[in-house]
């Protein structure tokens, strides 16, 4: 089960225009960034798969992305981005 604020690195990601992610988009999208299937994230947030299906669509005209790997890559390079390195320790 995700905690709550576990979603903020996904609000500096890149938007075209003047568009940001709703809380909801920002979890699919973190689910979408762990490899989840559609109906895995449907599970988990207690959505049904077309909602999610939905969600995700809405993030990737948001973002740019064309497809879910690039959301994927994208929230893995933020997470990188703000996990600190064993360097900075």
């Amino acid at each position: 089960m995700l905690r709550n604020g576990s979603f903020g690195p996904l609000r500096y990601m890149e938007l075209s225009g003047n568009r940001q992610l709703t809380p909801r988009e920002e979890g699919v999208v973190e689910l979408v960034g762990r490899g989840l299937t559609n109906a895995e994230i449907a599970r988990t947030l207690g959505l049904s798969p077309w909602t999610v299906k939905r969600h995700v669509a809405r993030v990737l005209a948001k973002t740019g992305a064309r497809r879910r790997v690039d959301l994927a890559v994208r929230h893995a390079r933020q997470m990188e981005e703000q996990t600190p390195s064993d360097e900075d320790a």
